[in-house]
Parts: structure tokens; C-alpha cells; sequence
């Protein structure tokens, strides 16, 4: 049984969590009850909580499902918070609605009163698409940055099997104001780096094999390097913390 734990009030401060836990039951499938002890199991088959804990809080609402790939997808109702885990907890991706109570606000924009009940995803192959025109329309959020969006198979992960196979690596990171890739086999390498709402702040092209890359002046904090190859394609999306 998988639930979304609100959290609300726990002893070392409130936040959120995914719960498994595993019922005990008898060879008929019935469950079991011990009279004068509390209800199994005594430990959780699994559980997700964000780093640090607070990060993840919806004090209401909210839920999460277990997907065909394994991972799990949460959706943290009270701030429209969406977001994809593998089972070892690392994030696919996330997603906040931008829809608020007055319709979508604008990119980069923060979003309000934006808080969803539920939400699913759905493969390619799910049976309702079938015969179906699927082509994406516009982004929801107004004004929107011109960047493509790529749906990735049963196994996402932040660097594609071609980046891992060629050698290429995001190293020292943290950075401060470089930032260092490695492309042993000198392909041509289209690098933007965005700020988490999309923008892009900086870009490049290069194929050296060691990429030094003196970023702009930049606030402390998280961004995303997007890493396309000679076609155009996106072969890796990794984090890059700014200290």
C-alpha cells in the first residue's frame, strides 16, 4: 500500500513523505491482526522524503503512484509540485503547474493558488491514445521560453546512454565561476546553461576535449545545463550548483 504521508506536526518538524508498507496477511490473502498489539507491519517497505526533509510539505491534499518503469510519481498538492523519482530516490524531473487561480501566469513568474488534487502520467503505448492525433500543443505558461521538450522511455535518467558511452561528464561541481566538461571523443557539443524556469543565461559550442567554461556572474544557486549533440538532440540535462 503506497500513500502520500501529509506529515503535518511531526515531532522534528513538518514534512512530506511517500510511504510502502506491506500489510501482513495469511495464505488466503487475509490480513492479520495480533489482539493486544498495534497493526503491522513494524517497518516501512519504502519510503521517499526530500533532502532537506521540508523541501517536500503539502499539509493537504496531494497523493503519489507507483508508474510501469518503476519510478514513483508524487504530487505534492498544495504548491503543484509534480515530480518523478527513481526507486534508489534520485529526481527524473519535476513539474510546477503554472495555472493559477486566475488562469497561467507568465514564465519565470511565480506561480499562486496553483495547489492539484491528483495527477498521472501515461505511457505511449496506454490504449486510449490509440488512433489519436498526440502532437503537442503550445507550453501552458504564458510567454514562454523557445525550448524543446523531450519524453524520454521507460528508463529516464539525466545523461542518455550515448553521453555515458562517449565519456562525457560534468566534473567539479559545485562550481564557482567555471565550469568543467569532459568529451574524451571531441564531439560537437551545444551547452546552454538555464536558470530552473527556463531561461537561458549562457551558451556554447564546443568540442574540445576538456571543456572549460567561464560562466557570466551569476547568483548562488541551482541551474540547468542542457547538453545537445551535432543534431540538435538532448543527450543530458545535468544540475549545476553555483556556490
Amino acid at each position: 500500500i503506497m500513500v502520500f504521508n501529509n506529515g503535518g506536526g511531526r515531532p522534528g518538524g513538518s514534512y512530506s513523505s511517500v510511504d510502502v508498507f506491506t500489510p501482513p496477511s495469511d495464505g488466503a490473502g487475509n490480513y492479520v491482526y495480533n489482539t493486544d498489539q498495534a497493526y503491522g507491519p513494524d517497518a516501512l517497505t519504502w519510503t521517499f522524503f526530500t533532502d532537506p526533509p521540508n523541501d517536500m510539505f503539502s499539509n493537504t491534499i496531494s497523493g503519489a503512484h507507483r508508474l510501469p518503469n518503476g519510478n514513483t510519481l508524487i504530487c505534492e498538492g498544495s504548491s503543484g509540485h509534480l515530480r518523478e523519482v527513481t526507486h534508489e530516490g534520485e529526481l527524473v524531473w519535476d513539474y510546477i503547474s503554472p495555472v493559477s487561480g486566475i488562469g497561467p501566469v507568465d514564465q519565470g513568474q511565480n506561480p499562486f493558488q496553483n495547489s492539484m488534487f491528483r495527477a498521472y502520467r501515461y505511457g505511449e503505448d496506454y490504449p486510449a491514445f490509440e488512433g489519436r492525433d498526440m502532437t503537442p500543443g503550445p507550453p501552458i505558461e504564458g510567454n514562454p521560453t523557445n525550448q524543446d521538450c523531450v519524453i524520454y522511455g521507460n528508463n529516464p535518467s539525466a545523461l542518455t546512454d550515448t553521453a555515458r558511452d562517449t565519456g562525457i561528464q560534468l566534473t567539479g561541481n559545485p562550481v564557482e565561476d567555471m565550469l568543467v566538461l569532459q568529451n574524451p571523443e571531441h564531439q560537437t557539443l551545444y551547452l546552454q546553461l538555464c536558470a530552473l524556469s527556463g531561461q537561458v543565461l549562457a551558451s556554447r559550442e564546443s568540442r574540445q576535449a576538456t571543456i572549460n567554461w567561464r560562466l557570466p556572474e551569476l547568483p548562488t544557486g541551482l541551474y540547468l545545463l542542457s547538453i545537445r549533440d551535432k543534431d540538435g538532440r538532448v543527450i543530458g540535462v545535468e544540475k549545476v550548483l553555483k556556490y
